[in-house]
């Protein structure tokens, strides 16, 4: 029995509409936190277009 599930189509991409703003280079200002365990995680203050 296989795990593999067939598609009715290829594969869209969901972001395909935002994808030209999702890849500009942005200036990010913010904050950088790290937890006990590792973890990073980033408080996001402005943003701007380069």
């Amino acid at each position: 029995m296989s795990c593999m599930r067939q598609t009715d189509g290829p594969l869209k991409d969901p972001n395909a509409l935002l994808r030209p703003y999702l890849e500009r280079k942005m200036m990010v200002n913010g904050d950088l936190y790290t937890d006990l365990d590792g973890l990073k995680v980033v408080a996001v203050k402005e943003v701007h277009p380069e």
